[in-house]
């Protein structure tokens, strides 16, 4: 049942999805401790009620050795009480969802949840579909990546030079705050649509990947020539990663 959803997402939307369903029984005091996701989520509750808490995403700088998109997870430790006083987090959000309601969170945006609610004695059940940009590397980070690789250019500036390497880690999340936002973009909604305006939409991402490739470090990008920037919107539009 949980197919069609997922399948009618993935065509409104012309991106990859996923949907999950989560179950958590009243009286929960965490049943989702902060983390973030390197997903966009679309929340939609369908039983019961859910307690949200979203915060601003973390200062990358702080800690640049940790993967934005994956605080929280693993070894890395987002507890509750150091959002806002150790990684200059702000909370944006906090709030119930009823049954019906629906919540955006970004990827990379802190959230926790508790069905912790007085008087509440009805199980939780939401579903969240995954608009799984970064997952599958639509963003301007890693078209940059594959661009130079194309030319052939060593990643000299970043340092990003293995497949196997995290490229949500290290010198990028030293850059400036507004050079990293639009590195870590997701490519613009629309380009893989199979239709004249997602065709359109390449000399957009064409200009936009090769300023900011500029912007990071003129000496590399100079090595990439104009026809491979756009030969890298294409393959990506086509192809994906």
């Amino acid at each position: 049942k949980l197919a069609g959803p997922t399948l009618a997402c993935c065509d409104a939307s012309s991106l990859p999805n996923a949907l999950n369903m989560y179950v958590t029984a009243p009286g929960k005091k965490t049943s989702a401790p902060p983390h973030t996701d390197r997903q966009d989520v679309v929340v939609v509750q369908t039983q019961g009620r859910k307690h949200w808490r979203v915060y601003s995403p973390p200062n990358p700088a702080l800690d640049p050795l940790a993967d934005m998109y994956a605080r929280g997870k693993g070894d890395d430790a987002l507890p509750l009480h150091a959002l806002e006083s150790t990684h200059g987090c702000t909370k944006l959000i906090d709030v119930t969802l009823d049954v019906g309601d629906v919540l955006f969170v970004p990827a990379g945006f802190p959230h926790t949840t508790d069905t912790a609610e007085e008087g509440s004695d009805t199980t939780s059940i939401h579903l969240t579909f995954n608009l799984d940009t970064h997952v599958w590397d639509l963003d301007y980070l890693s078209a940059r990546r594959l661009a130079l690789a194309r030319a052939g250019v060593v990643d000299t500036a970043l340092e990003q030079t293995k497949d196997s390497d995290n490229r949500y880690v290290g010198k990028a999340n030293l850059l400036p705050a507004d050079v990293r936002a639009d590195l870590f973009e997701a490519l613009p909604l629309g380009l893989l649509e199979d239709d004249d305006n997602g065709a359109a939409m390449v000399d957009e991402v064409t200009t936009k990947l090769e300023r900011i490739s500029q912007t990071i470090d003129e000496e590399t990008a100079s090595g990439v020539t104009e026809s491979v920037w756009k030969d890298t919107a294409v393959r990506l539009r086509q192809q994906g990663m």
